[in-house]
């Protein structure tokens, strides 16, 4: 009876050990790709009439940010974005792209010429190209490294400062 109780809770440990490794790669519940993920396979065109994809983002490093225009946080993330890719542009070791979620082409426009934003970006008026990363919650950024690996990702709650994605770069740079 003893050796049985011993087992369950050994067992229930083990359990609860690995639902915390798990929960340790993921900064919320609604994430689908994590760190240590390979990207998905997708394909969006951009603004500027680019195909940008899984496979173009390989070999360099890569931002990825959803957003969605009328997010209040999204709007604090999106110019910070915006001022690192005005200063990295002419990189070809940085690769960059904003992706909206649920949101026509219109709205994105305007809100990309009202504010002069010149960071490449692709409207989608789904959640298709959203719902392969996470279930719900934006912004949300991914850093990714030349093999396409996520290394870094963020959402609303953690999103990092201009100084902490400059200082990123800059490693990634040396």
């Amino acid at each position: 009876m003893k050796r049985g109780f011993i087992i369950i809770c050994s067992l229930a440990l083990l359990c609860l050990t690995s639902c915390v490794k798990e929960e340790a790669r993921t900064i919320d519940g609604y994430s689908i790709v994590n760190v240590g993920d390979q990207l998905p396979m997708f394909s969006v065109v951009d603004n500027r009439g680019n195909t940008i994809s899984n496979e173009s983002l390989k070999g360099g490093y890569a931002f990825i940010l959803f957003f969605y225009t009328p997010c209040p946080d999204c709007q604090r993330a999106l110019p910070i974005l915006n001022s690192l890719y005005n200063t990295y542009a002419d990189n070809p070791q940085l690769k960059w792209i904003c992706i909206g979620r649920s949101e026509p082409q219109n709205n994105v426009d305007d809100y990309w010429a009202a504010h002069q934003y010149t960071i490449p970006y692709s409207y989608q008026t789904d959640r298709t190209v959203y719902s392969l990363f996470a279930s719900q919650g934006i912004p949300r950024l991914y850093l990714i490294n030349p093999e396409g690996v996520v290394i870094n990702q963020y959402n609303d709650f953690n999103f990092p400062t201009e100084s902490d994605l400059e200082n990123q770069i800059a490693n990634w740079l040396k």
